[in-house]
């Protein structure tokens, strides 16, 4: 079985014909903390002491023990995705480790920046080494059941937009700051160190790695990355200062996605001349458009990559899927109610 499924993750990175959409789940809220007893422990507490988020509150092995748990109510779905254990997700990784305080609502952690000025940034190597322990204990608790792979790591512009805010960072960029070009590309570099460190810790799975958040199963060292501010440039501002900056991030190992979201399609003709670039991911943003009105954006993407969809997907969006998009290399990573829905899924799928 663990063999056919290997198949369909090969034809789907070879672009080749699919039967039907590639599926795998997640099951409960969105929010990467709300799926966490400890993570909404934790958010709980520093929001009722208002105090910032410390390396040394994070208990590993409790989110190594529900990750576990997690995997055993997955193992009941016949998904096509392999379950893919990371970093307690709920936290902003890249923006702690570029020096910002963490503090936390009752069901997410946010960043809040030490400082305004955007001089070298000071890796926080406590951050990082509590990363690599997810990383270490993670490897040891799935060897052999599950992979480990990458939460989410914000790209370069969400951080320095972080770091300075956004509104200023964005002008700062239209102006041609170079300290800015500095900084975002100081950002980049943190994170393919981040990603190198952990692909030098964690094991292969059946011979591959696996992209974490999608549950995708890759045949070589795999990374997905984002730039969700990208929302709030233009074309120009994007082709001039990121796109040479994304062709490294993708380039740096065989196989690499971009994460990205309606209101940044503008950057998508970019994406497209990214040749590195294996995959692009679009998420259904609640309030966004419809699966149906971004068909035309789907088809534009699978002329030159393969295609990863996010969301609450439902019976008619994959009916409108396999209608219009298959055969051609489709994933979807549904975030679905309860095993129950997520089975409904599957067999609408298939």
């Amino acid at each position: 079985m663990i063999d056919d499924r290997l198949e369909k993750h090969k034809s789907f990175w070879r672009r080749e014909k699919l039967e039907y959409p590639l599926l795998s789940f997640t099951i409960g809220s969105e929010l990467p903390t709300c799926r966490f007893e400890e993570g909404r422990r934790l958010a709980a507490q520093l929001e009722q002491e208002n105090i910032s988020l410390e390396p040394r509150d994070l208990n590993v092995k409790k989110f190594g023990e529900e990750l576990q748990r997690q995997y055993e109510q997955l193992f009941s779905i016949d998904q096509d995705g392999f379950f893919t254990a990371e970093p307690f997700a709920g936290i902003p990784w890249m923006e702690a480790i570029c020096g910002c305080d963490i503090y936390a609502t009752k069901d997410s952690f946010w960043a809040y920046p030490r400082k305004k000025e955007l001089d070298d940034i000071v890796i926080d190597q406590k951050w990082v080494d509590l990363y690599l322990d997810f990383c270490r204990i993670l490897d040891e608790v799935g060897r052999g059941k599950f992979p480990v792979g990458q939460p989410i790591l914000r790209g370069p512009c969400d951080v320095a937009g972080t770091l300075m805010g956004q509104s200023q960072f964005v002008l700062a960029l239209a102006d041609g700051d170079l300290s800015i070009r500095k900084t975002i590309e100081s950002i980049s570099k943190i994170f393919l160190y981040l990603v190198s460190k952990q692909l030098e810790i964690i094991s292969p799975f059946a011979g591959g790695y696996s992209m974490g958040f999608y549950h995708i199963w890759c045949p070589d060292k795999c990374l997905w990355f984002q730039d969700d501010l990208t929302s709030l440039l233009n074309p120009r501002l994007c082709r001039n200062h990121l796109l040479d900056i994304y062709f490294n991030i993708a380039s740096a190992v065989p196989i690499t996605m971009f994460h990205l979201h309606p209101t940044s399609f503008f950057i998508l003709d970019s994406l497209l001349e990214i040749e590195p670039l294996t995959a692009i991911e679009v998420n259904k943003d609640d309030g966004g458009p419809s699966i149906a009105e971004m068909v035309p954006i789907f088809k534009r993407i699978l002329k030159k990559k393969c295609l990863v969809i996010w969301g609450k997907l439902d019976v008619k969006d994959i009916s409108v899927i396999r209608q219009e998009l298959m055969p051609n290399p489709v994933f979807l990573h549904i975030v679905a109610e309860n095993v129950e829905n997520a089975k409904s899924l599957i067999i609408a799928a298939k």
